[in-house]
């Protein structure tokens, strides 16, 4: 069924869509799913089977953990499910939890409003039938209750028929997994009635994350969503569940090099070829792994472990506004030229361009500096020591500095920062170099290999220099 094939009357009788009552879960969905891109910039896809699977699975009413890949529509069929019980099953309450408040905000309260305001035959939830709707509660008219929470705020509503952990995870990697399950399980199990319906839903960020604290502790059974069947299964001592099956999956020819000439992809329809092809080289084979295939690999002799997806962001996300912008810049030779352009909204620091090539004259740095300014702003230009060629650069009207090369210290700094760094996307090398930028022997040793390591060097260089001259009382430049 379409909205084209859907006349007057007949698309806005509720009943017609109750998938506890006659309607497929399918039907559900589409039309759900059909009326939500009404008002959004992409085409409607219908789901496949893996969505409708989703959702089978929690009216099934046990408890479980479902990790699937970023853009697999995880949240929204969770969203859809709980939209339809709190729509068709009289005195039903959920309760969402996530991991910030910010994330409650945008899915148990913006998702949710725009499911129900486009689909007209949702009216027990629509917003002129709540009897109260803020951020972390609604309510409505036949008794039903959504609640939303997140990791250690407050957590409103009491007897829960089903609660969502959605990654309820710490991301950076910042604190125990055992204290986040002691969460889950001390503060906001609790609220449930008896008999609740626990579900964790989300996607693996690092090892030794909840998810496996999950697989090792407890008898929740975990089934993994990757994209790719196949990068999946070639590292398959890095996950914690077990494969979804191969049923759910379609063959396509291989948009990646590699000696296979097909792999198995879950919903080509919408991340099929072009949608691999796009993400792959946006990320690296490392974070593509992580993000898209739910394989987390062996970070122990990374640098920055903490580095993750969360830390990238397009560059329609960037603030309209910045306080300051600064750079990085480590001189090559045959190695990579690196610079970085680095800006300042509030606390955050945003990375929104790089140059980043072998064999350059100090003329094409200095002509990279200057696009830069021109589109960034001017700033200093933290740089590695080469007297002369500062001394270039300069004449060419740039504020290029000698840099406080500490490795130990900047590393430290760049830790630090890690609540309040974010990279552009576009920005493919530096992201390559989060990724493989490591301690020698494996994370045995404390010094840093001096390899994948020359946009590293430029993104210190500019973040902890210019935090050294604050704290130092010095003045630096500002445009």
């Amino acid at each position: 069924m379409s909205i084209d094939d859907a006349v007057g009357a007949a698309f806005t009788d509720r009943e017609m869509f109750n998938p506890f009552d006659g309607c497929s879960w399918r039907v559900y969905l589409n039309a759900l799913s059909e009326w939500y891109m009404t008002q959004e910039d992409g085409e409607f896809v219908p789901l496949s089977d893996h969505h409708v699977r989703w959702a089978e699975r929690f009216a099934d009413g046990d408890d479980f953990t479902l990790l699937a890949h970023r853009f697999a529509l995880k949240t929204f069929v969770v969203l859809a499910y709980i939209t339809a019980r709190l729509e068709y099953t009289e005195g039903f309450t959920a309760l969402w939890l996530t991991n910030t408040q910010t994330q409650a905000k945008d899915k148990a309260d913006r998702e949710f409003n725009k499911l129900t305001r486009r689909a007209p035959f949702l009216t027990k939830t629509a917003e002129a039938n709540r009897t109260e709707d803020t951020i972390q509660t609604k309510t409505f008219e036949n008794g039903s209750a959504f609640h939303s929470g997140w990791l250690e705020g407050g957590i409103e509503g009491a007897r829960a028929d089903l609660i969502v952990f959605d990654d309820i995870i710490k991301e950076k990697g910042d604190g125990k997994t055992s204290d986040i399950w002691e969460w889950c399980a001390g503060a906001a199990m609790p609220i449930g009635k008896r008999d609740s319906q626990e579900v964790f839903i989300g996607t693996r960020k690092r090892p030794n994350d909840l998810y496996a604290y999950i697989g090792e502790k407890t008898e929740y059974p975990i089934i993994e969503w990757p994209l790719i069947r196949e990068r999946w299964q070639d590292n398959d001592s890095d996950t914690v569940g077990k494969l979804a099956p191969k049923e759910y999956y379609t063959p396509i020819a291989n948009p990646l090099a590699g000696e296979r000439e097909t792999v198995h992809v879950l919903w080509p329809e919408a991340r099929g070829e072009s949608f691999i092809r796009d993400k792959y080289p946006k990320v690296g084979p490392k974070m593509f792994d992580r993000a898209y295939n739910l394989v987390t690999g062996n970070f122990d002799g990374l640098v920055y472990k903490w580095f993750s997806d969360a830390n990238l962001i397009d560059e329609s996300e960037l603030p309209d506004t910045f306080d300051k912008t600064i750079y990085g810049l480590d001189f090559g030779g045959s190695v990579p030229t690196a610079l970085v352009c680095c800006r300042k909204a509030g606390a955050d620091w945003y990375v929104v361009d790089e140059f980043y090539q072998p064999r350059v004259t100090d003329d094409t740095i200095a002509a990279e500096g200057n696009r830069m300014y021109d589109t960034h702003g001017r700033g200093n230009i933290y740089a590695d020591h080469e007297p002369r060629t500062i001394e270039k650069l300069n004449r060419e009207g740039l504020l290029a500095k000698e840099a406080d090369k500490a490795v130990d210290e900047g590393i430290r700094h760049l830790n630090g920062l890690r609540e309040n760094l974010y990279v552009v996307r576009s920005c493919q090398n530096l992201i390559n170099e989060f990724n493989t930028y490591q301690y020698k022997d494996g994370g045995d040793s404390d010094d840093v290999l001096k390899e994948n390591d020359h946009a590293m060097d430029a993104l210190r260089y500019a973040l902890f220099t210019d935090a050294s001259a604050l704290n130092a009382g010095g003045v630096t430049d500002v445009f």
